[in-house]
C-alpha cells in the first residue's frame, strides 16, 4: 500500500509533466486518426472512380451490342426485302416480259427497282449511322468517350431503332400484299 501512496505523491507533484504526456499522447492518436480517415476518404474516392470507369464501360458495351444488334436488323430487312419483295415483284413482271429495269411507264426514265429501292433508301442514313457508331465506338479513341456522349449515342440508336422496326413492319404489309395480289393473278 505504502508504493501506491508513493505513486500517488509523485503524480501529484508531477502532475504538469504527466498532463503535458497525456495530451502528446492524445494528439498523437488523433493525427494517427485524422491520417487514417484521409486514406479512407482516396481509397474510397478511387472505388468511386473504378466504379463510374467500370460503368462507363458498361454503357458503352451496351451501346455496341445495341448497334450491332439494329445493324444486324437492317442486313435481316435487306434480305427479307429482296426475297418477299424484289423476287416476287420480278416473278410478276416477268409474266409480262418485263423486269426491275423495265421503265414504269413507257418513255419514261423511272424503272421498277427505282420505285422499289425506296426503303433501301430511307435506311441508307440508319445504316450508315449506326456504321460510324460501331467505328466510333470501336476506334482506339473510344476511351475518349464520356457518359454523355454514350447517353446520346444510345438515344440516337433508339431513334433508329424506330425507323428499322417501322421499316420493317410495312415491308411486311407490302410483302403480304403483294403476295396476294400475285395469288389473285395466279402468278
Amino acid at each position: 500500500m505504502h508504493v501506491l501512496m508513493d505513486l500517488w505523491v509523485g503524480m501529484g507533484e508531477n502532475s504538469n509533466q504527466l498532463q503535458f504526456i497525456l495530451s502528446v499522447l492524445a494528439i498523437s492518436v488523433g493525427i494517427k486518426a485524422a491520417l487514417y480517415a484521409k486514406k479512407q476518404i482516396l481509397i474510397a474516392n478511387n472505388q468511386r472512380q473504378d466504379s463510374n470507369e467500370l460503368a462507363k464501360y458498361n454503357l458503352q458495351l451496351r451501346v455496341l451490342e445495341t448497334a450491332f444488334k439494329y445493324e444486324e436488323e437492317i442486313n435481316i430487312f435487306k434480305t427479307r426485302y429482296r426475297k418477299e419483295i424484289l423476287e416476287k415483284f420480278e416473278k410478276g413482271l416477268q409474266k409480262y416480259g418485263m423486269n426491275l429495269e423495265s421503265p414504269v411507264i413507257e418513255g419514261e426514265n423511272h424503272t421498277y427497282s427505282e420505285g422499289l429501292n425506296t426503303p433501301y433508301e430511307l435506311l441508307k442514313s440508319s445504316e450508315t449511322l449506326i456504321n460510324s457508331i460501331i467505328e466510333r465506338l470501336t476506334s482506339e479513341n473510344s476511351d475518349e468517350l464520356n457518359r454523355t456522349d454514350l447517353e446520346q449515342i444510345l438515344k440516337e440508336l433508339l431513334k433508329q431503332a424506330s425507323v428499322i422496326r417501322k421499316s420493317n413492319f410495312e415491308i411486311s404489309n407490302k410483302a403480304e400484299a403483294l403476295s396476294k395480289i400475285l395469288e389473285d393473278k395466279n402468278i
